[in-house]
């Protein structure tokens, strides 16, 4: 209930008080005085015990209404959280909807990639199997409201993953925040979980034009989920990368304006190398502004 409505009930509780005790107290003064007068003597009547019986009972009744007005719409001891204003982050899919199993939310994502890549929902998660018998192979998925997105809006992606440990040679799966990628102005920041049959790595990589800036390695272990963070400074365009909760790469890119005032995009990726196989899972994407 608005602010506004709730001060108008409790000063017309407030008025009705103070009408009462107005009220009663004129009777007093009256009733007193004419007691006075008829018998010549100032001692209290048991009629002023009763009136003074009833103020009370007024008194405690508008009093017990204000508070329980006050508690009702938003003093503090209701059982409705208080309102805290509507949250802009917020699990973008968590692929738990069964209608979609076998296939993906397509008012969801835009799906981008090789025929030799199968993406599907199944139990909860996205699965993604590859096979690339003689090329490079690659798929992205784009939130359909994380394509031409500004980090005033958008500054914030996350995403679980997982794989198997049949990995044959080698596979990248990660997220990618993309300025843009042409063959002579490529800007881009991704983040990698780089599998092969021997190791797995995360690794992340800055790139504008012609400056590549890389993050030092981190070793992984095969059989576990790994929650990747990708957060944007809107003020500054320094990204923070998040593996499990825990920061383990900044990037500071050589010319933020682009990132500030230009529009980017965000996606779920899997690239592959030639002759590679393997599948991989992915869970809780959340997308939003921090």
């Amino acid at each position: 209930m608005p602010e506004s409505t709730i001060n108008t009930i409790i000063t017309a509780v407030g008025s009705l008080l103070g009408a009462i005790i107005g009220a009663a107290a004129t009777i007093l003064a009256a009733r007193v005085k004419t007691s006075t007068t008829s018998t010549g003597g100032s001692k209290f009547p048991i009629w002023g015990i009763v009136i003074g019986a009833f103020i009370g009972a007024c008194i405690t009744v508008s009093i017990l209404a204000v508070v329980a007005l006050s508690g009702l719409f938003g003093g503090g001891g209701g059982d409705t959280p208080p309102d805290v204003g509507p949250s802009t982050i917020n699990v973008y899919d968590s692929f738990d909807n069964s209608a979609y199993d076998g296939s993906i939310n397509q008012a969801a994502w835009v799906v981008n990639g090789d025929d030799n890549m199968s993406i599907y929902q199944e139990n909860g998660r996205l699965v993604i199997l590859a096979s690339t018998p003689t090329d490079y192979g690659a798929l992205w998925l784009t939130p359909t409201n994380g394509l031409q997105a500004s980090i005033q809006s958008f500054n914030l992606f996350e995403a679980g993953f997982s794989w198997d440990p049949a990995v044959y040679n080698k596979l990248y799966l990660g997220l990618t925040a993309q300025h843009s990628w042409t063959e002579t102005g490529t800007v881009v920041y991704t983040c990698d979980f780089i599998l092969t049959n021997e190791s797995s790595i995360f690794h992340c990589n800055g790139i504008d034009g012609d400056e590549t800036t890389q993050s030092t390695d981190v070793s992984l272990s095969s059989g576990q989920t790994y929650t990747i963070r990708m957060e944007i400074d809107p003020e500054s365009a320094v990204f923070s990368t998040y593996l499990n909760d825990s920061l383990v790469n900044t990037y500071q890119p050589p010319n933020p304006e682009k990132w500030k005032t230009e529009p980017i995009s965000y996606n779920v990726h899997l690239g592959t190398d030639p002759l590679s196989s393997g599948t991989v899972y992915i869970d809780d994407v959340v997308f939003g502004k921090k």
